[in-house]
């Protein structure tokens, strides 16, 4: 099932598809994603309350921070994000990127939860960073 992703925490269109969890015929307590991101991307900061994110960098370059760290993922880098931690994903390059997206010991991707973080939102003024740059 391919779905497209468009919400505000969002720059750009994320097209995702489900690799497993609900509605397969075999269902393994993970949820795994294929997910493209287009040059330009961003997934602004937020997190999972219930479930850990993995992040695997299957082709282009992903920038991904937290709260006070930056790692840049290439072809096979892989982002551990335990449940709670805040991140922002985000495809800085002028190429596509594409990753398998998986949140273990859960059979819905709704089953993590999902909290935005607009106070931790890199592009957006706040006033301790009252010039960052609007996307």
């Amino acid at each position: 099932m391919t779905e497209l992703v468009d919400r505000p925490d969002m720059v750009g269109a994320q097209p995702t598809v489900h690799l497993t969890g609900d509605g397969l015929p075999i269902q393994a307590a993970m949820v795994t994603d294929f997910v493209r991101f287009a040059p330009g991307f961003v997934h602004r900061m937020h997190y999972h309350p219930h479930a850990d994110q993995i992040l695997v960098c299957l082709g282009g370059r992903f920038v991904v921070r937290g709260a006070d760290q930056r790692l840049v993922l290439e072809d096979g880098g892989v982002l551990i994000a335990p449940a709670g931690a805040p991140h922002e994903i985000r495809n800085e390059s002028g190429d596509e990127a594409t990753a398998l997206v998986m949140f273990p010991g859960i059979h819905s991707v709704s089953a993590a939860g999902y909290v935005e973080c607009p106070a931790l939102y890199l592009d957006r003024p706040t006033p301790d960073r009252p010039h960052a740059q609007q996307q």
